[in-house]
């Protein structure tokens, strides 16, 4: 249920595509395998040494077992610990050296002479695996897409195709989107998805996805909204019509009440392999109908969320029964119930604290609902597995002239240009302004920081709430090759400060069984340190620093001043004040905070969230 639009849709079946995955597939290896190396040295998960040989050449010696020495070269270190790999890694033992080419053979290698290999290992394996070979399948739609284009200005392309109303410089970004989660080695991992599969629905190959609308009875559902807005229910039969005509139509012949049933938007992976699988009772009793009509979306970044063919219609976030990176991608009854009450309470802030306002807008989760029945399955979830969230555009409220960037767009290479787009528009500053390259990718950081930072430094020390700005939920609105405002989206890592509760909202109104509240301030700078200064400004600068042979702590200093200033003028506010000192000393602090991604997947441990200490790029250029 896919079908090709205009954007940049690619090639289900050819000869040239199954020759370009074989050509990948060697390179996606290394790309894991670095990724893995990485992952596993920042998170402090072995023990290792530095070494250096007499021409300087850096290396870091990993010993498995007792005469046992993997070598891994190294190019390039970061503030933040990140690591260019710079030659063959290989394994010595005894008088014999070989090469360590795949993330299977490393992690065999490691674990040599451990007599109990987990069951969690063995599934990392797998997904580290099925990672590569979706990886070398993205790399083969990033070539094939190179032959769509001419070579123009990203931007310039961009704002030229928005005058179509169907077309969406968001989604159009996002699905040139090739390089996944910057800090996981599992990042293309879709475990359940068969290689057709992944070409049908992948969000890099270009295709737009026939959603299905399920009708579900209300004895079976619990639906949620924002309150005095419309439910999800309204909302997709009011922006298809054609749905709510194929709806009355069927429910005629069916001798049903139209106004006993709710809709859930549903992924047509997730019907064909999950709905007719474990909910047939349900459609056999007509308390589940597909309705005879299908709506096109468009996959975003992870996949299950989607955008429709208008710039004014809502976006989905739908579930999805495949392992993506470290979990299962479906949608809690708890993400169900807190997405429309936090909604709330963001947008209450919004419309009381005017300096909050101007610098950033929450994109609402309107609304969502999800079956529920006493009746229970072995193998799945049956209450996470048909649900969905409706969910604000973000192109709806933007004017002429502004487009919304998704941050991750910024570390990936435009299919338009053939340049990363971060270096695309550094160039274009240096270019239209008359300064050097240095200059201006000085400026763009600034900017950038002083876009993305000083609302979400204020959200934790005024509100005591820390939201997941990462590059994937985080979007900038760009004017003129400029950032100027942030757009943040969903609301599941959110985390909220308990004892600030009550002047939000009722006690007991927010689910905890993802953890959302917390009693500690420091979950809040734990979550500001991951997903902002690591995951988000540390990738943008180290891709920066990487392209123009930049000193990486010029750039980090222009974030130290913009964090600096943020706490300077929230200093004046009294009422604030030990608060804004509490996240002072923390930010300014020796270390800042990474999410242990490897050791919460091999720990099973997804929903409570392990950090590991880094260095601290801020303190070097605080003041200057």
């Amino acid at each position: 249920m896919s079908r090709v639009y205009s954007y940049h849709s690619l090639p289900k079946e050819s000869t040239n595509v199954e020759d370009l995955v074989k050509e990948k597939g060697q390179l996606s290896q290394r790309r894991i395998l670095h990724k893995l190396i990485q992952a596993i040295i920042r998170e402090e998960l072995i023990e290792y040494t530095h070494g250096m040989t007499g021409d300087k050449k850096k290396f870091i010696y990993i010993t498995p077992v007792e005469n046992s020495k993997i070598t891994i070269p190294i190019e390039n270190t970061y503030m933040l610990g990140h690591l260019d790999i710079g030659g063959p890694i290989t394994i010595t033992k005894g008088n014999t050296t070989l090469p360590i080419e795949t993330p299977t053979q490393f992690m065999k290698e490691l674990l040599e002479g451990r007599t109990s290999r987990s069951h969690q290992f063995q599934l990392f394996i797998k997904e580290l695996e099925n990672s590569v070979e979706n990886d070398s399948l993205a790399l083969t739609a990033e070539t094939l897409r190179k032959d769509h284009y001419t070579g123009e200005g990203t931007f310039e392309y961009l704002h030229n195709r928005s005058l179509e109303p169907s077309f969406s410089p968001l989604a159009f970004l996002e699905q040139s989107v090739i390089e996944g989660h910057t800090l996981h080695p599992c990042s293309k991992t879709r475990l359940g998805l068969s290689r057709e599969e992944v070409i049908s629905y992948a969000p890099e190959w270009g295709r737009e996805v026939s959603i299905i609308p399920l009708a579900i009875h209300k004895s079976i559902s619990v639906f949620t909204k924002i309150a005095g807005g419309p439910s999800m229910t309204d909302i997709l039969l009011n922006e298809y019509p054609e749905v709510a005509t194929a709806m009355k139509q069927q429910f005629t012949l069916l001798r049903r009440n139209i106004e006993e049933y709710e809709i859930i938007p549903v992924h047509p992976w997730q019907f064909d392999h999950t709905v007719k699988q474990y909910y047939q009772e349900e459609m056999k009793q007509q308390l589940l109908i597909p309705v005879d009509a299908v709506i096109p979306y468009r996959p975003l970044i992870s996949f299950r969320s989607l955008a429709p063919d208008s710039r004014k219609h809502h976006h989905l976030k739908t579930a999805l029964n495949v392992q993506m990176t470290s979990a299962k991608r479906i949608v809690s009854p708890t993400s169900v119930w807190n997405g429309p009450v936090i909604s709330e309470i963001l947008n209450d802030i919004w419309d009381h604290d005017k300096e909050i306002n101007k610098r950033i807008y929450f994109l609402s989760e309107c609304g969502g609902g999800h079956y529920f029945s006493q009746r229970k399955n072995a193998s799945i979830h049956l209450e996470k597995n048909l649900s969905a969230l409706v969910r604000e555009n973000p192109e709806m409220k933007l004017i002429r002239g502004e487009i919304a960037v998704p941050g991750a767009a910024l570390i990936n290479v435009s299919p338009i240009s053939g340049k990363l787009l971060a270096k695309e528009l550094i160039e274009d500053w240096s270019t239209h302004k008359g300064i050097s390259i240095e200059t201006a990718a000085v400026d763009f950081i600034q900017q950038y920081a002083n876009t993305l930072v000083p609302g979400l430094i204020a959200l934790i020390v005024k509100y005591g709430i820390s939201l997941e700005a990462h590059l994937q939920n985080a979007l900038i609105v760009f004017e003129q090759g400029s950032p100027r405002k942030l757009l943040i989206r969903d609301n599941g890592g959110i985390r909220i400060l308990e004892k600030r509760l009550p002047a939000f909202v009722e006690r007991g109104r927010i689910c905890n069984e993802t953890n959302i509240l917390t009693s500690e301030p420091v979950d809040l700078y734990h979550m500001f340190s991951h997903a902002v200064l690591h995951n988000h400004l540390g990738e943008i600068i180290v891709r920066v620093t990487k392209e123009f042979g930049l000193q990486e702590a010029l750039l980090w200093r222009q974030v130290s001043n913009v964090v600096g200033g943020t706490i300077e003028r929230l200093e004046s506010e009294k009422p604030h004040k030990r608060d804004v000192s509490h996240f002072e000393q923390f930010v300014f602090g020796r270390s800042t905070y990474l999410k242990s991604l490897i050791n919460m997947r091999l720990s099973d441990s997804f929903t409570e969230n392990v950090y590991v200490s880094a260095p601290n790029p801020l303190t070097a250029g605080k003041g200057e």
